[in-house]
């Protein structure tokens, strides 16, 4: 009779074993998270010409009057089941502690006239379960270009915990 006690509490013991290992795994494979694959950071000095465009530079001189930065990242969401986002994605120098955030643009053309072609701010991305995208993103900057550039550069965003994600860019050529 214990025998039998025993071998049906073994039953019960294994089965609900199996029902949280079970719901433990399907949340983990639900879990996943945003991979960020930093694949190119360009970055080039700009001075007027004479028909009043812009001329890229080697450095930074006296003539300089932009800093243009462009950025190719490939993002990828590792999750099976659930769709994961990205907001408020920026560029942020640190120097000494200090910060300045700034909003990068999304390069894809949001709209063409006759006379110029829009990019658009990229304010939210919603990646499916597995799905990968590629994008430019680029800011031009016009005060502290000196500052700026021999600073740190990270790229930030919220993940959807509305935790920031901080990134590093790496700005050698």
């Amino acid at each position: 009779m214990i025998e039998d006690n025993f071998s049906a509490l073994i039953g019960v013991v294994g089965t609900l074993l199996g029902v949280v290992l079970g719901a433990l795994l399907n949340r983990i494979a639900r879990l996943g998270k945003i991979k960020v694959f930093v694949n190119e950071v360009d970055y080039s000095f700009l001075k007027r010409n004479s028909s009043g465009g812009f001329k890229s530079m080697n450095s930074i001189t006296n003539e300089t009057e932009k800093l243009a930065i462009r950025v190719k990242l490939d993002i990828f969401n590792s999750s099976e089941y659930s769709r994961k986002i990205m907001r408020g994605i920026k560029f942020r120098p640190f120097e000494n502690g200090k910060e300045l955030v700034i909003k990068m643009y999304n390069n894809e053309v949001n709209d063409i006239t006759n006379f110029a072609t829009q990019t658009g701010k990229l304010r939210v991305l919603n990646l499916n379960p597995k799905e990968i995208k590629s994008f430019i993103l680029s800011v031009s900057l016009d005060k502290d270009i000196e500052r700026i550039y021999n600073s740190k550069w990270f790229l930030t965003y919220k993940n959807t915990s509305n935790k920031e994600v901080k990134i590093k860019l790496d700005k050698s050529k």
